[in-house]
């Protein structure tokens, strides 16, 4: 199972602190698992995967996390109450892989990147039995934009 959200603008230790404490106080002891391994990034993101013994009924532990969730979510930083924590049934395993390539060098890998994402990976993950697809490699595109503010006299 995977418990994650993010808490824009602040440090990881922040996170940490704000986030992943009282979320993994309640998630703790949760019926079935075995244990638990987070991560708290620079950028704000939280990750909680919480392993289950062999057998347990995935759909059942995830009901059990999101209700240990829940109860954390009044202890959350407002910013993170209002983004919202997902709770997901994850596997480990990879199912597969699959390479993007083209005949010539008219499609790079920055290109054919992005293409993933944008038209591929929501129609996989909305295939039956998917529970997540990550599109990585390349990168994405990005745009940096700069906003000047002149100050503007009115005519003599």
């Amino acid at each position: 199972m995977q418990v994650t959200t993010r808490y824009p603008g602040a440090s990881a230790r922040t996170v940490v602190d704000t986030v992943a404490l009282p979320i993994e106080q309640q998630v703790n002891g949760v019926e079935g698992m075995i244990y638990m391994q987070s991560y708290a990034g620079a950028d704000g993101s939280y990750s909680l995967t919480v392993t289950f013994k062999i057998g347990t009924d995935l759909n059942f532990a995830q009901v059990l996390v999101q209700n240990r969730v829940s109860s954390a979510l009044s202890a959350l930083p407002q910013s993170v109450q209002v983004q919202g924590v997902n709770v997901q049934k994850r596997s480990t395993a990879i199912l597969q892989i699959v390479t993007l390539t083209a005949r010539d060098a008219s499609f790079d890998s920055l290109y054919l990147s992005n293409f993933a994402t944008i038209r591929l990976k929501d129609e996989i993950a909305r295939l039956p039995g998917i529970g997540n697809v990550t599109v990585f490699g390349a990168g994405q595109y990005s745009m940096r934009c700069g906003l000047i503010r002149t100050r503007c006299r009115p005519a003599d």
